[in-house]
């Protein structure tokens, strides 16, 4: 899920009262203060003057209202995007996935932490091989990004033509 300093949200991760906690507590870390540079979470912006983190976890019980009544408990990090180290991560994703390349993203989970792109599922560091589904591995969630699948339908008849229909955009079909 992603959450903009003007408001501006994309993806959930569940709705219902424990979405606006997170929503919330998102908001707050967007609005601390940000070190000195372009926003990055290089070490030398930090322990000099200011202590300013680019990631917090969040746990919520989800066992009472207000935030639920299913049960369990919620485990989130929230990480600030910012600055030319953000720019050119989500850079690099897009290229990837617009190239139809599969690639991880990893995310350190300490609050000084940035994530970054592996594209070799050989492992990147810590990780070898690389997982098919997202996972904790060695401190950082480890989350493979996968290109958009591609639907092939041999044959042009009416069962053929419902499933592209289904799969299919419609300018698909000019």
């Amino acid at each position: 899920m992603a959450v903009g300093s003007d408001g501006t949200l994309l993806g959930t991760v569940g709705g219902g009262a424990a979405e606006a906690e997170v929503i919330a507590r998102a908001q707050t870390l967007l609005q601390t203060a940000v070190p000195v540079g372009d926003g990055e979470s290089s070490a030398e912006h930090f322990g000099k003057t200011e202590s300013w983190p680019a990631g917090m976890p969040v746990s919520l019980d989800l066992n009472s209202p207000p935030l639920g009544v299913c049960g369990g408990r919620m485990h989130i990090w929230l990480q600030r995007w910012q600055g030319s180290l953000a720019q050119t991560l989500v850079a690099q994703i897009l290229q990837a996935l617009t190239q139809g390349q599969r690639a991880w993203l990893i995310t350190p989970l300490d609050p000084q932490g940035f994530p970054y792109l592996s594209l070799s599922d050989s492992g990147a560091e810590h990780f070898a091989p690389l997982p098919s589904r997202p996972q904790l591995l060695a401190g950082s969630w480890v989350e493979p990004l996968l290109p958009s699948p591609t639907l092939l339908i041999v044959g042009a008849g009416h069962c053929g033509l419902s499933l592209a229909q289904e799969g299919i955009p419609e300018t698909a079909f000019s």
